[in-house]
């Protein structure tokens, strides 16, 4: 991926690219970890992850679609319950359950 720059280093505003946005996203996050929005980059579909969104209840499903930039995300949900996005805007809490 590239050089990375320090953790606590500015990324450019308004410019994505790979190497400035994995700079933040340099470890791979482990099965069982709370993911911020910036190690979505490590997403894959068919993971499985739990999700909250807002002060909701705890859903569990498989990631369909990761966009590109890892801004976005899209999970089927267990039990029937529909496929719904999830984009970093959002207040969402993600935990990684299981790795393709």
């Amino acid at each position: 991926m590239g050089n990375r720059m320090p953790k606590d280093s500015a990324a450019p505003k308004g410019v994505w690219t790979p190497e400035t946005h994995m700079v933040w996203a340099a470890t791979r996050p482990r099965v069982g970890d709370a993911l911020t929005t910036d190690e979505w980059v490590w997403l894959n579909p068919n993971d499985r992850v739990k999700v909250q969104r807002g002060n909701g209840p705890i859903a569990a499903g498989f990631i369909d679609v990761v966009a590109p930039d890892a801004s976005i995300f899209w999970i089927w949900l267990d039990d029937g319950r529909g496929r719904v996005a999830l984009h970093m805007g959002d207040i969402v809490s993600v935990w990684l359950e299981k790795r393709a």
